[in-house]
């Protein structure tokens, strides 16, 4: 009954303090999390992420200490700064200019864990809008598409 429209890619990050030992790693592989307090929204991204966790947790037969707050991302990066635990977000969640953090690449297995962002809507609707909109997305994806993503 849904449609879907693949928009694009974005690389998973670790948000660690500076000072954290997981932060002098050139990357963090989702094993190294297994002891790690690991702070998560329960709005927006949040629940995106726990699943990804929790199914890579289950591959690499480690458990996860996930604490789920009703926070946005500004507000749990406040609490990583403070030393309270690790998050992860989407590569264009991340904000420079906080020298009490460090940003690590998450890689699995296979290399990079990305996530890819889509666009879903019911088949069946015909609304002018929103041929308009997944026009611009077309548009934009195909932007997006064109830049070269980075061998990591």
């Amino acid at each position: 009954d849904y449609e879907s429209l693949s928009l694009w890619p974005e690389r998973i990050v670790i948000a660690a303090p500076q000072d954290h030992p997981i932060a002098k790693k050139p990357f963090v592989l989702w094993r190294d999390l297994a002891d790690e307090a690991l702070l998560m929204s329960c709005h927006g991204f949040g629940p995106e992420l726990k699943k990804m966790m929790t199914a890579n947790a289950t591959e690499t037969g480690s458990s996860l200490r996930v604490e789920e707050h009703a926070a946005d991302d500004e507000a749990l990066l406040s609490l990583v700064a403070a030393g309270r635990g690790l998050v992860l977000l989407s590569s264009g969640a991340v904000r420079e200019g906080n020298p009490d953090l460090a940003y690590l690449e998450l890689r699995d297995t296979m290399g990079t864990s990305w996530v890819t962002f889509y666009a879903c809507w019911k088949k069946e609707h015909n609304n002018p809008a929103l041929a308009s909109f997944l026009g611009m997305l077309r548009t934009h994806r195909s932007m997006v598409s064109s830049v070269p993503v980075p061998d990591t």
